[in-house]
């Protein structure tokens, strides 16, 4: 969940994850263009094991799936087969696939630079160059998986079979009806 507050003397963007097993005693913020950590102590044990964990769960799917989701040649998502549960058409799941491995590196790269943001020295990680240079990696990872999956660019992340295919817009443009003419 994500709370926004404005005040007078900042604005604290506060992100906190249910999910994660962590002891709420460190949340990152933003204040006052300073990447801040909150509370005296770390990231709880609990926290830690699963931040590592999923690093792990990730190295092993990209090993074993990396390889053939690049190739187009995986069995669990593959480009032209939409899966039966899928409900929203093709044109959708061909921009959920054509994604998928810039994603997951980028996923990855997050929960990295979140372990060396609560690990990293301290002279290294507050420092304002560093949260605006957080802003950006994160923001051109965001953007990057909306322009391929919307565009199908840039292609030099895009898997090599599905460099040729169109991008979301496109393929909903070209599918949708026109009228004929009677004349």
């Amino acid at each position: 969940m994500i709370r926004w507050g404005v005040s007078q003397v900042a604005v604290r963007v506060q992100w906190e994850a249910a999910c994660w097993a962590t002891s709420g005693a460190t949340r990152p913020l933003i204040d006052s263009g300073n990447l801040t950590r909150m509370g005296e102590g770390s990231i709880s044990p609990a926290g830690i094991v699963a931040a590592v964990l999923m690093l792990a769960m990730f190295a092993f799917l990209s090993k074993l799936y990396g390889r053939d989701l690049w190739r187009d040649e995986a069995k669990l998502f593959r480009y032209d087969a939409v899966p039966s549960w899928w409900v929203w058409g093709d044109a959708t799941w061909h921009a959920y696939v054509r994604p998928l491995l810039f994603g997951s590196v980028g996923f990855v790269v997050v929960i990295l630079v979140g372990l060396f943001l609560e690990f990293g020295p301290s002279w290294l990680v507050d420092g304002e160059w560093f949260t605006v240079l957080l802003a950006v990696v994160s923001f051109g990872w965001l953007g990057g998986m909306v322009t391929i999956a919307l565009f199908n660019r840039p292609k030099s992340f895009v898997a090599p079979p599905l460099r040729g295919k169109p991008g979301l817009l496109r393929e909903l443009w070209n599918s949708r009806s026109r009228p004929t003419s009677t004349m």
